[in-house]
């Protein structure tokens, strides 16, 4: 833990909803069928989206669906996620392949 944490902190993990990783993977939006499609044939293959999200081996993923889905959910555990905040109306964007272009002048890491 760092050094600003309270020694009673309960862990946490950021997660991103797996049809949005799917959809970046697939670069299309996270609502399309096809995404869907993939979806839940990992839902069928894998349990849930809370354990391929968490748990799953990325190599597993990777035998079973497009690697670059496996790719976007090791980025995801690993905090590889380029965050553009929102700004004036405009809703922000998880950035998972750097396919995005920052239009609002600010950028996280």
């Amino acid at each position: 833990m760092g050094k600003d944490q309270p020694p009673d902190r309960i862990p946490y993990k950021n997660l991103i909803p797996l049809n949005e990783v799917i959809g970046q993977a697939f670069e299309k939006t996270a609502t399309c069928k096809s995404v869907w499609d993939a979806y839940f044939r990992l839902i069928h293959d894998f349990g849930n989206e809370h354990a391929i999200l968490t748990e799953t081996p990325t190599e597993e993923i990777g035998r079973r669906a497009p690697e670059r889905i496996a790719q976007g959910i090791e980025r995801m555990r690993k905090g590889q996620v380029r965050i553009i905040p929102g700004h004036d109306g405009v809703f922000g964007v998880i950035d998972l392949f750097g396919n995005t272009e920052d239009t609002s002048g600010n950028s996280q890491n």
